[in-house]
Order: C-alpha cells, then sequence, then structure tokens
C-alpha cells in the first residue's frame, strides 16, 4: 500500500470515526420538527417533538410538559387517524411525536401507514 492510500485509509477510518462518536450524530435522540396542522379553513403552526423510542418519549413529557404518566395515557388513549403523513416530511422518519396545544397533550404515532395516529389528553 503507498502513502497515497495510507492516508486516504486514515481519513477515512477518522471520518467513520467522528460521524459514530457524536459530532455529528444526533445524541438527543429527538428532533424538533415545525408542523402545519389543518384547523379548519385554516391552519395551525406547531411544533412536534419526534422521536424513535417510548423511553425517549416519557423522558420528554415530563421534562417538557410535566406530564408523568405517559404509559397510562398510552394504555387508556384511543388511537384516531389524524392525518395524512405528507410524503418526504420528516414525521414519515419517526415512530412517535408529541405536542401541546393550549392545555392539550397530544401523542401521536406513526405506523408506517401514512397516516399519523394520535390521542389527547387535558
Amino acid at each position: 500500500m503507498n502513502k497515497k492510500n495510507s492516508w486516504f485509509a486514515v481519513f477515512v477510518i477518522f471520518i467513520f470515526f467522528v460521524c459514530q462518536t457524536g459530532i455529528f450524530a444526533q445524541k438527543s435522540g429527538y428532533k424538533i420538527v415545525q408542523v402545519e396542522l389543518p384547523w379548519g379553513k385554516t391552519v395551525l403552526y406547531s411544533t412536534f417533538y419526534c422521536f424513535n423510542d417510548l423511553e425517549t418519549g416519557r423522558n420528554l413529557a415530563e421534562k417538557l410538559y410535566g406530564v408523568k404518566n405517559l404509559d397510562k395515557i398510552l394504555k387508556t388513549g384511543r388511537f384516531k387517524k389524524l392525518m395524512a403523513v405528507p410524503v418526504g416530511s420528516e414525521l414519515s422518519a419517526y415512530n412517535f411525536a408529541i405536542m401541546t396545544h393550549n392545555k392539550e397533550f397530544w401523542f401521536f404515532e406513526n405506523r408506517d401507514d401514512g397516516w399519523l395516529w394520535g390521542t389527547g389528553r387535558y
């Protein structure tokens, strides 16, 4: 292996290490996504906290909104088909999302069927 190829291999390994250790990796486990929700003849602009595992959801619900009983809400909540997930939207990359509107707490599930399912509580 010549010197030029050796430096290239070191560079590739360095980039792989940097990406895996967190400089470019998403450490938080969630992403904030701005969503337009249809509301009658108008649109509500909302902030969704999107994530892929329920442990992250429990932590976010408690830290952001003071909701300590997320598991109970999910067991008793009736999930309804709420809105189509736009093709290519950031929502489609995550399994779950939470948001609040006024005094309502909403939990959403992406079931990979093109729809966002949700349940809410006051």
